[in-house]
């Protein structure tokens, strides 16, 4: 009887101890990611135009058309 009363009282400790690590823990990632949005919660997010940027890849491209690819890129 008395060993069901001790396993029984540790296992409420562990429970307890679980309970507030568990909130710990998200009480820290709440404040770590403070300020930031998240995007899955909303759906209104801005609308990106693509443009092309410093990883485009010129080489694919012959003389004419490469012309024509950078004035697009010195336009965006």
């Amino acid at each position: 009887m008395i060993r069901r009363v001790i396993l029984f009282i540790a296992s409420l400790f562990v429970l307890l101890g679980s309970l507030t690590t568990a909130l710990a823990t998200a009480a820290e990632r709440d404040f770590q990611l403070r300020g930031y949005v998240d995007a899955t919660r909303d759906a209104d997010l801005p609308y990106q135009v693509p443009r092309l940027g410093v990883n485009a890849e010129l080489t694919q491209y012959d003389y004419e058309t490469l012309d024509r690819q950078l004035e697009r890129m010195q336009q965006a």
